[in-house]
């Protein structure tokens, strides 16, 4: 399932927004979903997710969409009123009553660095579902992040472009390696020891984006992305599986979210 979130600003003359604010609003989410209430909890780990949510990683999240920016070297500034942001789940069917009042007036505050800009949620709505079929068109709504290993310990992974040879293939494959830990595999109606049956057609790509995280001892790490249009063609459940909990790696820090063609 998927919300449209309207934030305004806290503070207007706050108006500074950082470039890599994935990060922080990752926290946010997971933050919220953490202090749910009881019978969330509740229906959460009958659903086979854990009490302390380690495995509840199938959400991601657009970029945000600004109202009359000023895009600078060093970030954001917002002239609006505020921003909005498209927040995408997997189990698609949790039960809307859960999941908007966690969000009804919650704030969020961005702190990067010396900036520190806050939102506050002034309204959610949930999004229509497309019809899924068996060949879809996506667009990013925010990038995908694919890479495979240097080969050397101290060397980082290689980050892919979508006009990799392999990037298809590995974009698949990291799919259905998700599918079949989230999934009921007794009822999945294809071969998933077969990933040549799922086809992957780039179409373009829009944007190089450079998404800078959190890593290991708090180091910044920084990852290489792509914004592009593609075409999928599997069974319509496992692109809905994909459009939900998003495409490519580290998808809860609001990477690999697409909306379909026509949306």
């Amino acid at each position: 399932m998927r919300f449209k979130i309207k934030l305004s600003l806290k503070d207007k003359t706050q108006n500074f927004l950082p470039y890599n604010y994935q990060y922080p609003v990752s926290h946010w989410i997971h933050s919220l979903i953490q202090n749910c209430k009881p019978d969330f909890t509740e229906w959460l780990v009958s659903h086979g997710i854990d009490a302390e949510f380690k495995r509840f990683k199938l959400f991601t999240f657009s970029n945000f969409v600004l109202y009359n920016p000023d895009y600078k070297r060093e970030g954001i500034i917002i002239f609006g009123d505020g921003a909005e942001l498209i927040i995408s789940f997997y189990p698609f069917d949790i039960p809307e009553r859960f999941i908007t009042p966690l969000f009804k007036d919650a704030v969020l505050d961005i702190a990067v660095k010396k900036t520190n800009i806050g939102f506050t949620v002034k309204n959610i709505e949930r999004m229509p579902d497309p019809i899924f079929t068996s060949s879809m068109n996506f667009r990013t709504v925010s990038p995908v992040l694919l890479s495979r290993p240097s080969g050397v310990r101290t060397k980082p992974p290689i980050f892919l472009s979508p006009e990799a040879n392999d990037y298809g293939k590995l974009l698949i494959t990291h799919l259905i390696d998700r599918y079949k830990i989230h999934c009921d595999t007794l009822k999945i109606p294809f071969d998933l020891q077969n990933p040549e049956t799922i086809e992957f057609q780039l179409i373009k790509i829009n944007k190089e984006k450079h998404v800078a995280i959190k890593g290991k001892d708090d180091k910044t790490v920084k990852l290489k992305c792509y914004e592009c249009d593609f075409i999928l063609k599997a069974p319509a459940s496992f692109l809905r599986f994909g459009y939900f909990a998003g495409f490519g790696e580290k998808t809860y820090l609001g990477l690999g979210c697409c909306i379909g063609a026509g949306i």
